[in-house]
């Protein structure tokens, strides 16, 4: 026995050391935004050591088994430190109340290129308390009032110019009175004590309006002056905030430089003057690109679509019809940033981003009628009704998922097909309980009865998995995450330094995924449900049921579960490599490198965009954790707008939640030229020194960062538009 367990043990440290021998020579590409770096082989060493670690002392024997078999443990690299998966940031609370660093106290910004730099900055800092996505969920909303403190700020400056320079052109008393405001102005080297633009644009305003009618009257077009030149430099001021933060997303590094933060905005229902200022300015900036037109990765960018605010189905009409009319403005709108979605649709076609977000959507509309918007994280995380919050106190903001688990649907199609054990009685169990309903035709068949035994019994695995990360996760204190538990996470600030977090967290998911239902379905019945609507209403029942069970687990643990379709990156090949292992190639499920992203339509089949789309759509209601829809074009759709405008459409009236446009953007490194180099040459200038950048899941990365398995999956992609 003793002998035994020192072999296991000399076995592991081997393992250890050949992993960290490999990754001392190349980091591996389980995560396309880990680079190659020292810094970044020293985070994947670390993190080698900790799964050790986690695999031996924080898992349950039957979790210990199921892992990288039938389930996957996402980010078990960070198991160790209890950190959470991702969040959404109320920045608007940030910015106004100012924040803690560890180094001291961030105040309130008065401008908005300040402002714009602690966006940044907040990115950093969360990323390095946590292991996954974080997002601002309310960017235009929360950046709004940074803008009108700018044209304060400008508005003030010009007057105080045109009093000192241009005097003749004020009645004398009115000249006198403003100097005297204007004098009080804060300067922080030679006025420090003094007053802010935002209080001295107050007093000037107010004692415009108490002037008689005749002096308003005669100073009006002085005003009207430094109003349109304070907006103007507004703008100007905004455009810069805009553009370096794309630029700082992009270069900040995080986790001790192992990569950029993995950052998304949502942005689109504000109508606010100064909310649309902050979305014209950023998708302006993500349209020219990084300083020599590159493609910028960060932020991800969602655009959310919500009738009445940016969407009307009257104004798309007219939109497709007359593209070029509503583009320029020459015609009215009932919908008052319909505008901006025909910008952010312009974005899209030309650099991917943004992805767009349906807030009417029948997954979002329960919540968004009530409570606010459901943004999104890029790769497609989602939260909304908390458990832990009562009727009038939900949000979205400062929260998010603290952990999710993927189950493998093909790997249990397959050991149901090759079993031999009789689960009729316990098949009927969980019928009855779970009010099953399979399809006629695969009624009594009994590979499918056993297949929905297994995923019972794994699925099971994952929620006591998950709960015992919970409970591990919880029992860490603030002071283990002086950032995030600092007024980021809902209700943090309530807590003290040794106060421990579990209070906090739990207002966070628990998300179950899946992987491969096409391969899963192709195993059971033959044909995966993009070919067969016999295997579309079996699709349909098994995320149905998964997400009964993770409900049920909502009530037993008074948690808040959830279904997330998997966003799989480094997991697309990992389960295939074990199956085939077992099983050998099986024709449509192991016989590639990878298995199909959750639901998906497999990505070699040949479906229009407006098919796949309704298939898709079908399983958005269950996937309460999260779902993306991707439509595969053959090349960027920049001069056909109108085409994306009726795929969006379709997208929204099938119940799509959040929805994106794929196509090759390459780029010339010698000349700058950007589109499709299909022979891996510009068509320019003959080079052969082009990068090319794809979408892996939810976010972009260079296609030569993909792992094997997800670059054979992008080769296999067929185009649907």
């Amino acid at each position: 026995m003793i002998k035994e367990k020192h072999d296991v043990n000399l076995s592991e440290q081997q393992t250890l050391y050949n992993q960290i021998k490999q990754i001392s020579m190349k980091t591996d590409r389980e995560n396309a935004n880990v680079g190659n770096s020292p810094s970044a082989k020293m985070l994947q060493i670390a993190e080698a050591a900790s799964v050790a670690y986690a695999n031996q002392h924080l898992l349950t024997p039957e979790a210990a088994q199921a892992h990288q078999k039938t389930i996957y443990i996402h980010d078990w690299s960070w198991g160790t430190t209890g950190t959470l998966t991702c969040c959404f940031i109320p920045f608007g609370k940030l910015l106004k109340e100012g924040f803690e660093t560890e180094k001291g106290f961030i105040r309130s910004p008065k401008r908005i290129g300040t402002a714009a730099d602690l966006v940044a900055i907040i990115f950093q800092s969360n990323q390095n308390n946590q292991h996954g996505g974080q997002a601002a969920g309310w960017l235009d909303r929360d950046l709004a009032p940074y803008v009108e403190l700018e044209y304060q700020w400008q508005w003030i400056d010009i007057l105080e110019d045109t009093l000192l320079n241009e005097k003749n052109k004020w009645p004398a008393y009115v000249h006198q009175l403003f100097l005297q405001i204007v004098s009080k102005r804060k300067h922080p080297l030679e006025c420090p004590d003094g007053l802010s633009e935002q209080d001295l644009y107050e007093q000037v305003q107010g004692c415009v309006q108490a002037f008689p009618l005749s002096v308003q009257f005669s100073i009006q077009s002085n005003l009207q002056g430094i109003s349109q030149r304070a907006w103007q430099k507004t703008e100007r001021a905004t455009y810069q905030a805009m553009e370096g933060l794309v630029f700082n997303l992009n270069t900040m590094h995080s986790r001790g430089g192992g990569q950029v933060p993995f950052t998304s905005v949502n942005i689109g229902t504000d109508p606010s003057k100064e909310a649309r200022l902050i979305v014209h300015c950023l998708l302006e900036v993500y349209k020219r690109g990084l300083g020599k037109g590159e493609q910028p990765f960060f932020p991800n960018i969602i655009f959310k679509v919500k009738k009445g605010i940016n969407y009307d189905e009257e104004d798309l009409k007219v939109a497709i019809q007359q593209y070029n009319r509503a583009r320029n403005g020459e015609i009215p709108f009932h919908a008052p940033n319909f505008d901006l979605l025909l910008e952010a649709i312009e974005c899209a076609a030309l650099r991917l981003f943004p992805t767009f977000n349906f807030q009417d959507c029948e997954l979002n509309r329960t919540f968004t009628e009530h409570y606010g918007d459901v943004p999104s994280m890029g790769c497609r995380t989602r939260v909304s009704w908390d458990r832990h919050l009562s009727e009038k106190e939900q949000t979205c903001e400062g929260r998010g998922n603290c952990s999710f688990t993927t189950i493998n649907l093909p790997g249990l199609a397959l050991k149901a097909k090759h079993s031999k054990e009789d689960v009729d009685t316990m098949f009927s169990t969980i019928e009855s309980y779970y009010q099953i309903t399979l399809p006629l035709n695969v009624k009594n068949d009994q590979v499918i009865k056993t297949f929905f035994v297994l995923l019972n019994e794994t699925e099971d695995i994952a929620i006591r998995q998950l709960h015992d990360r919970l409970k591990y996760q919880g029992k860490f204190t603030v002071a283990d995450f002086p950032f995030l538990m600092n007024g980021v996470w809902k209700d943090s600030e309530l807590l003290q330094e040794e106060d421990s977090i579990f209070k906090v967290i739990q207002h966070g998911t628990l998300a179950v995924g899946f992987i491969g239902l096409a391969e899963a379905l192709t195993c059971l019945i033959g044909k995966h449900h993009g070919e067969s609507e016999e295997a579309l209403a079996l699709g349909l029942t098994i995320i149905k049921f998964m997400r009964q069970k993770t409900d049920e687990a909502s009530e037993i643990f008074n948690l808040n579960y959830s279904l997330i379709a998997t966003p799989a990156e480094g997991l697309s090949g990992k389960f295939t490599s074990h199956d085939r292992h077992i099983y050998g190639a099986v024709p449509g499920v192991t016989d590639k490198e990878w298995y199909t992203n959750s639901c998906h339509v497999p990505v070699e089949y040949e479906i229009s965009a407006f098919k796949k789309i309704e298939i898709e759509g079908k399983f958005v209601q269950y996937c309460n954790g999260g779902n993306i829809t991707y439509i595969e074009c053959r090349e960027a759709l920049k001069e056909n707008p109108q085409a994306m405008l009726q795929l969006l459409a379709y997208m929204e009236q099938h119940q799509v939640a959040l929805g994106a446009f794929n196509f090759p953007c390459d780029r010339c490194n010698d000349c700058g030229e950007a589109g499709y180099f299909q022979d891996d040459h510009c068509y320019v200038c003959g080079s052969s020194n082009i990068s090319k950048t794809r979408r892996i899941t939810g976010y972009l990365a260079s296609l030569n960062q993909f792992n094997i398995a997800k670059h054979a999956e992008e080769q296999a992609r067929k185009k649907h538009f």
